[in-house]
Protein backbone atom coordinates (compact mmCIF):
# COMPACT_ATOMS: atom_id res chain seq x y z
CA UNK A 1 0.00 0.00 0.00
CA UNK A 2 1.47 3.35 -0.56
CA UNK A 3 0.52 6.92 0.74
CA UNK A 4 1.51 9.29 -1.70
CA UNK A 5 1.05 12.46 0.18
CA UNK A 6 3.79 11.21 2.66
CA UNK A 7 6.18 8.59 -0.28
CA UNK A 8 5.71 5.70 2.52
CA UNK A 9 5.00 2.22 1.52
CA UNK A 10 3.59 -0.26 4.06
CA UNK A 11 4.57 -4.34 3.16
CA UNK A 12 1.51 -6.48 3.24
CA UNK A 13 4.12 -8.36 5.19
CA UNK A 14 3.34 -5.94 8.07
CA UNK A 15 4.68 -7.35 11.24
CA UNK A 16 8.34 -8.89 11.57
CA UNK A 17 8.68 -12.59 12.47
CA UNK A 18 9.98 -12.43 15.68
CA UNK A 19 8.12 -9.05 16.97
CA UNK A 20 4.95 -9.89 15.63
CA UNK A 21 2.62 -9.36 18.91
CA UNK A 22 0.50 -12.83 20.11
CA UNK A 23 -2.26 -10.70 21.14
CA UNK A 24 -5.49 -11.83 19.09
CA UNK A 25 -7.50 -9.43 19.92
CA UNK A 26 -11.31 -10.95 19.85
CA UNK A 27 -13.10 -9.38 17.34
CA UNK A 28 -16.36 -11.56 17.58
CA UNK A 29 -17.38 -13.07 14.57
CA UNK A 30 -16.54 -11.86 11.26
CA UNK A 31 -19.60 -10.00 9.12
CA UNK A 32 -19.08 -8.04 6.33
CA UNK A 33 -22.06 -5.62 6.33
CA UNK A 34 -20.97 -3.09 3.45
CA UNK A 35 -20.11 -3.94 0.24
CA UNK A 36 -17.66 -1.22 -0.42
CA UNK A 37 -16.14 -0.22 2.39
CA UNK A 38 -15.56 -1.61 5.86
CA UNK A 39 -16.37 1.06 7.74
CA UNK A 40 -14.79 4.67 8.89
CA UNK A 41 -11.43 5.91 9.94
CA UNK A 42 -11.99 8.91 12.72
CA UNK A 43 -9.43 10.64 14.43
CA UNK A 44 -11.82 12.31 17.49
CA UNK A 45 -10.59 14.39 20.29
CA UNK A 46 -11.45 15.75 23.44
CA UNK A 47 -15.02 16.84 23.24
CA UNK A 48 -16.17 14.73 20.46
CA UNK A 49 -14.96 16.80 17.98
CA UNK A 50 -13.96 14.86 14.63
CA UNK A 51 -10.73 16.71 13.83
CA UNK A 52 -10.58 13.70 10.43
CA UNK A 53 -12.05 10.65 9.10
CA UNK A 54 -11.94 8.91 5.70
CA UNK A 55 -13.33 5.57 4.77
CA UNK A 56 -11.52 1.95 5.18
CA UNK A 57 -11.45 -0.41 2.47
CA UNK A 58 -11.46 -3.79 2.70
CA UNK A 59 -10.51 -4.31 6.26
CA UNK A 60 -9.61 -2.42 8.95
CA UNK A 61 -5.63 -3.56 8.54
CA UNK A 62 -3.12 -2.12 10.43
CA UNK A 63 -1.28 -0.88 7.68
CA UNK A 64 -4.34 1.11 6.42
CA UNK A 65 -4.89 2.61 9.75
CA UNK A 66 -1.14 3.42 10.19
CA UNK A 67 -0.99 5.38 7.03
CA UNK A 68 -4.22 7.22 7.85
CA UNK A 69 -3.24 7.65 11.92
CA UNK A 70 0.42 9.07 10.35
CA UNK A 71 -0.95 11.48 7.31
CA UNK A 72 -3.63 12.89 10.85
CA UNK A 73 -0.37 13.36 12.50
CA UNK A 74 1.81 15.21 10.21
CA UNK A 75 -1.20 17.42 9.49
CA UNK A 76 -1.71 18.35 12.68
CA UNK A 77 1.61 18.22 14.75
CA UNK A 78 4.31 19.24 12.21
CA UNK A 79 4.88 22.49 13.34
CA UNK A 80 5.62 20.91 17.44
CA UNK A 81 8.73 20.01 19.23
CA UNK A 82 9.61 16.63 19.81
CA UNK A 83 9.55 17.44 23.12
CA UNK A 84 6.05 18.45 23.28
CA UNK A 85 5.04 15.22 20.97
CA UNK A 86 5.76 13.63 23.75
CA UNK A 87 2.24 14.77 25.35
CA UNK A 88 0.07 13.61 23.00
CA UNK A 89 -1.49 10.46 23.40
CA UNK A 90 -3.09 7.96 20.96
CA UNK A 91 -5.30 6.02 21.53
CA UNK A 92 -6.64 3.13 19.00
CA UNK A 93 -8.39 -0.05 19.53
CA UNK A 94 -5.61 -2.53 18.06
CA UNK A 95 -2.50 -0.07 18.93
CA UNK A 96 -0.66 -3.34 19.61
CA UNK A 97 -0.67 -4.36 16.36
CA UNK A 98 -0.58 -1.40 14.73
CA UNK A 99 2.59 -0.32 16.68
CA UNK A 100 3.96 -3.65 15.42
CA UNK A 101 4.29 -2.63 12.04
CA UNK A 102 8.04 -2.77 10.51
CA UNK A 103 7.51 1.31 9.37
CA UNK A 104 6.41 2.12 13.16
CA UNK A 105 9.85 0.57 14.38
CA UNK A 106 12.07 3.45 13.46
CA UNK A 107 12.52 6.83 12.12
CA UNK A 108 10.13 7.43 9.20
CA UNK A 109 11.53 8.88 5.90
CA UNK A 110 9.79 12.25 6.79
CA UNK A 111 12.01 15.64 6.95
CA UNK A 112 13.66 17.13 10.09
CA UNK A 113 12.23 15.85 13.23
CA UNK A 114 8.95 14.64 11.38
CA UNK A 115 10.67 11.36 10.93
CA UNK A 116 10.44 10.45 14.72
CA UNK A 117 6.55 11.51 15.22
CA UNK A 118 5.68 8.19 15.23
CA UNK A 119 8.07 7.00 18.12
CA UNK A 120 7.44 10.17 20.13
CA UNK A 121 3.35 9.84 21.21
CA UNK A 122 2.25 7.97 23.38
CA UNK A 123 0.03 5.19 22.30
CA UNK A 124 -2.41 3.42 24.60
CA UNK A 125 -5.74 1.14 24.04
CA UNK A 126 -8.79 2.78 25.49
CA UNK A 127 -10.26 1.45 28.27
CA UNK A 128 -13.26 -0.22 26.36
CA UNK A 129 -11.13 -2.62 23.97
CA UNK A 130 -8.49 -3.31 26.56
CA UNK A 131 -9.97 -6.12 28.12
CA UNK A 132 -10.47 -7.98 24.16
CA UNK A 133 -6.67 -8.15 24.48
CA UNK A 134 -5.33 -11.50 25.00
CA UNK A 135 -1.62 -10.81 25.24
CA UNK A 136 -0.32 -9.62 29.09
CA UNK A 137 2.48 -7.79 27.47
CA UNK A 138 -0.09 -5.77 25.45
CA UNK A 139 -1.60 -4.98 27.73
CA UNK A 140 1.00 -3.60 30.23
CA UNK A 141 2.67 -1.96 27.19
CA UNK A 142 -0.81 -0.06 26.23
CA UNK A 143 -2.69 0.57 29.43
CA UNK A 144 -5.02 3.09 29.75
CA UNK A 145 -4.15 3.30 33.18
CA UNK A 146 -1.10 5.39 32.27
CA UNK A 147 -2.89 8.02 30.96
CA UNK A 148 -4.64 8.07 34.72
CA UNK A 149 -2.02 8.09 36.20
CA UNK A 150 -0.93 11.75 34.85
CA UNK A 151 -4.34 13.01 34.30
CA UNK A 152 -6.83 11.41 36.35
CA UNK A 153 -10.00 12.79 35.26
CA UNK A 154 -9.28 11.44 31.64
CA UNK A 155 -11.91 9.12 29.75
CA UNK A 156 -10.26 7.04 27.22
Amino acid sequence: MMNPGLGLSVDNDEEEEETRTKCNKDTGEKKRLQKWTRGVWMCVSAGGFIQSWQPLYKSEGPSQVFLLTLTWLVSAFSDISRKDRNEITLCYDNMCHLDNLKVAKKPLPLPGTLKYIWLDIQKLIDTLHIKNHQDENCKEKYSPSQLKEKNPNYNT
